[in-house]
């Protein structure tokens, strides 16, 4: 089973139109390609313009070894679950909590991972939370992500297909999320139905034999 989580923070449903073009204030890039998660950050406190610096560029962050940089900070890192949360402290102090999620489905069908964003009234650090599980995630917010906080109202920013590629999951205006991810491997359930049944075909071989 692979899984990861992340987290961050927005404005309104508007902040997060796709292919804004407004002047952005960072880019920040969560890379799942490999067993292994990585996170980096450009130009955190400059204004930079869309696709300047391009995503997946910038100050790797270390997430083995927890130190605040670039604005990121509460770095809880879980190897063996794949999972990573973080503070990112953004731009803007948002006017109200604000909580809105995007699923990316695996290229097989089904849905493979969760993007949170979570925005603060009157502060400017995001919880960001990354969840990737291509065996139990439902599409359903209450099961599958972080419980919702105080008065944030989830807003479902809906499905986009893995590629691989990096995509754009948020745009808040002040900021840019990139995500870098693509499910290659079947899950470990579906790997121990496929050894049942290979093992079940093996002895009726044996029997007729």
């Amino acid at each position: 089973m692979k899984m990861r989580k992340i987290l961050l923070g927005s404005l309104s449903a508007a902040a997060f139109a796709m292919g804004t073009t407004i002047a952005q204030a960072a880019a920040v890039s969560i890379d799942d390609l490999a067993e292994s998660l990585s996170l980096l950050v450009d130009q955190p406190t400059t204004q930079t313009t869309p696709g300047n610096p391009p995503p997946g560029g910038g100050s790797p962050i270390d997430i083995t070894t927890p130190t605040p940089s670039n604005g990121i900070s509460d770095i809880v890192y879980n190897p063996a679950l794949e999972s990573l949360s973080f503070t990112f402290a953004n731009q803007i102090a948002w006017g109200s909590d604000s909580y809105f999620y995007r699923y990316f489905s695996e290229p097989g069908g089904g849905l493979s991972d969760l993007l949170v964003v979570r925005g603060l009234a009157g502060t400017t650090p995001d919880l960001v939370t990354f969840v990737s599980d291509p065996g139990q995630l439902t599409g359903n917010i209450a099961t599958d992500g972080p419980p919702v906080l105080g008065s944030a109202t989830p807003v479902d920013e809906g499905t986009i297909l893995e590629t691989g590629d990096w995509q754009l999951g948020f745009n808040t205006g002040p900021d840019q999320y990139y995500v870098q991810s693509d499910v290659v491997e079947p899950a470990p359930a579906t790997i121990a139905v496929l050894g049942v049944g290979l093992l079940g075909v093996v002895l009726a071989r044996r029997k007729r034999g």
